[in-house]
């Protein structure tokens, strides 16, 4: 079986903030969150759509750096979109579009 994993790095900003990783239906495989400040919580959110107006999937509140693998992956019908918290730095998403294949130019 022939899929096609991406995998994107985002550095949040000191004040936290949303971004639209997909645009279309996907899997989310699994999500690693990186604390900015130890023993601080840090709130991480995945919603299916395009904002946080989406269907809200997954939540965590972290204290610590840590991946969290999805089995079975997490589905996302009409995108990803991922919301963090200001004491998230930065986060590492897996997924696998489940649109064709799109040319790359």
């Amino acid at each position: 079986m022939d899929r096609r994993i991406e995998t994107r790095v985002i550095t949040v900003p000191k004040a936290g903030g949303g971004v639209l990783i997909e645009r279309d239906a996907s899997r989310v495989w699994q999500i690693e969150a990186n604390i900015r400040v130890a023993n601080f919580q840090g709130q991480l959110d995945i919603y299916d759509g395009f904002d946080a107006d989406g269907k809200h999937e997954w939540q965590v509140v972290a204290r610590f750096s840590r991946t969290y693998p999805f089995i079975p992956p997490l589905p996302c019908d009409y995108g990803i979109y991922v919301h963090a918290s200001a004491n998230i730095g930065s986060f590492t998403i897996t997924w696998e579009p489940l649109s064709w294949a799109r040319e790359r130019s």
